[in-house]
């Protein structure tokens, strides 16, 4: 029964980050933060965290490939940026440690 309900919260969140409004309202990604969710994105394959073909990992890869070999105009790299800056949290608050940690 929790596990449906994760999911469900999840998918919800998945879907208000990814929406339309919420990307057009996203400041684009810069050419460092992109680097920096690549090697994220890089570290969590290597590590065995995400299977390399899922859309969370696939759809942002695609979009770095796009900005990277300039294949877009500006308007459609602009896009790109802001869904790219949705993902990264998305995938930032997918990945986080759920347990807090105390230091001594």
């Amino acid at each position: 029964m929790l596990n449906t309900k994760v999911m469900d919260q999840v998918s919800d969140l998945m879907i208000q980050a990814l929406s339309e409004e919420s990307i057009s309202m996203a400041e684009p990604l810069t050419d460092v933060e992109i680097k920096l969710l690549d090697a994220i994105i890089e570290q969590t394959i290597d590590e065995g965290q995400l299977d390399e073909e899922i859309s969370l990992v696939s759809g942002p890869r695609e979009l770095i490939a796009s900005i990277d070999q300039k294949t877009l105009d500006s308007s459609g790299e602009i896009q790109a940026r802001k869904t790219l800056r949705r993902f990264y949290e998305l995938f930032i608050n997918l990945t986080a440690e759920p347990e807090t940690r105390v230091l001594n």
